[in-house]
């Protein structure tokens, strides 16, 4: 069986990983006994279902800043002192310069903190909460490095100071070093399991890592030891989407809502999880309330032209994917929507030609690649529709359904074997994919028999 697909609406911040959430409607071609051919209507045309994947490639989410300990660390101030030994009255004390640096830091004037912290580390090498917050400036500021290095020189002094693992967590993450991030973050929860910032920061690892059950789980050991911190339920719903659980993600949402936030990207998550629940007039309802705040808000603009084909109101659907894409003319994901709502209306060429579009703006989007497949398949562009559902593999490898499409074309150019390992590859990928195990059967068949027949 043959299935159309494409990209609606990514998520905003945890898009590390691509999903796919693909709904029952499939083209009903099939390969016969006999014969490849449409198992119903020559006409028949395929329904499209929607699938999100992020905005960005996975990396998207290395973006995110996790929480630091901070100023916890706080040792007995001392004296600067003068050469002499004796306090120099003239000179800042070192509990007065850590005073200047915390308030530098809370007005996110790191290099001011930076160099009060760097002052007082010269008169008092060994002062640990200066070098943790040091570090703490370095990482924020972008020089994660060099925080690495402070908070290493810390661990030395003070090896079982937890907030000191969960803060080089923290500047390893900045550094792209999931392992060692990792590391530090369960070496903080065993030195202080009821340390709830420590599990966030395990939970934006885990996500990175694409084992969202586990984040999920850190998510709630985290709102266990803190149940008010709204970034926590934020997050923690944006985890459950990508497990398909868009119920709960709600419920996170809303205790966010609860705590007074009601942002517009807060909203967006809220009218997502609507929409892939299909409660899609509650979804449009979210979305027109975004509209009315922000009437030139693309992204809601593009999940509201969803919406409405969802609703079966095409013609209003297609309206508004234009004026999304008249205030942002590059906006794939709105012209990959728009060529989907065109193919429904039966108006191929302009489908075809607004998903070229979608690829001279973003050449690897795969849904864009997948769906122009489908398009020339329906047209007998056999040829051309495996050269593009290959494409689409180039950019999503592990795309089940791809393969299974590139079967079923590389079969109609009499590429049986080539189409039968196509098929066993989705079903590698995706073990509950019952139209690769109907279209390798059917195939084998056709090859007996046609064997059968030769003798």
């Amino acid at each position: 069986m043959l299935s159309l697909y494409h990209q609606d609406f990514g998520l905003s911040s945890i898009t590390a990983v691509k999903i796919r959430l693909r709904l029952t409607l499939i083209l009903a071609l099939t390969v016969s006994l006999a014969a490849t051919r449409c198992s119903g209507s020559a006409s028949a045309q395929p329904a499209p279902s929607y699938t999100p994947t992020t905005n960005e490639p996975p990396q998207t989410m290395t973006t995110l800043s996790p929480p630091e300990a901070g100023f916890e660390l706080i040792d007995p101030s001392s004296k600067v002192m003068g050469a002499d030994g004796d306090a120099d009255p003239f000179k800042p004390t070192v509990e007065e310069m850590m005073q200047t640096g915390a308030s530098a830091m809370h007005d996110e004037d790191f290099e001011e903190a930076i160099q009060q912290y760097k002052e007082v580390l010269s008169h008092d090498p060994d002062n640990v909460s200066a070098r943790n917050n040091l570090a703490v400036c370095q990482k924020r500021a972008g020089h994660a490095a060099e925080a690495v290095k402070n908070l290493e020189y810390a661990l030395r002094l003070h090896p079982n100071q937890a907030e000191l693992h969960n803060n080089i967590a923290t500047a390893y993450l900045a550094q792209g070093d999931f392992d060692n991030a990792m590391k530090s973050c369960y070496r903080a929860i065993g030195l202080k399991p009821d340390y709830p910032k420590a599990h966030y920061n395990l939970a934006h690892i885990l996500v990175l890592r694409g084992d969202y059950n586990a984040a999920v789980n850190e998510y709630e050991e985290a709102l266990k030891l803190s149940p008010d911190d709204a970034d926590y339920h934020r997050d923690l719903g944006e985890a459950l989407e990508r497990l398909s659980r868009f119920d709960d993600a709600l419920l996170e949402y809303k205790a966010v809502q609860r705590s007074g936030d009601n942002s517009v990207p807060l909203l967006l998550r809220v009218a997502r999880c609507f929409k892939q629940s299909e409660k899609f007039a509650d979804a449009r309802a979210t979305l027109s309330k975004i509209l009315e705040r922000e009437p030139k808000n693309v992204e809601a603009l593009n999940q509201l032209g969803v919406v409405l084909w969802k609703l079966g109101q095409t013609r209003d659907a297609a309206l508004t994917l234009e004026d999304a894409l008249k205030i942002e003319p590059n906006y794939a994901q709105a012209r990959n929507n728009l060529g989907i709502v065109f193919y429904g209306l039966k108006q191929y060429d302009d489908a075809v030609s607004v998903w070229k579009q979608a690829l001279t703006l973003k050449p690897d989007y795969s849904a864009a690649h997948y769906n122009i497949a489908t398009a020339l398949y329906q047209a007998g562009q056999y040829q051309q529709a495996c050269d593009q559902f290959k494409l689409c593999l180039k950019f999503s490898p592990e795309d089940a359904f791809a393969y299974n499409n590139l079967g079923l074309a590389q079969l109609k150019l009499s590429q049986t074997e080539e189409a039968i390992q196509d098929w066993r590859k989705a079903i590698e990928l995706d073990p509950d994919l019952a139209q690769a195990y109907i279209n390798i059967g059917k195939a084998l068949h056709q090859k007996q028999s046609g064997a059968a027949h030769t003798k």
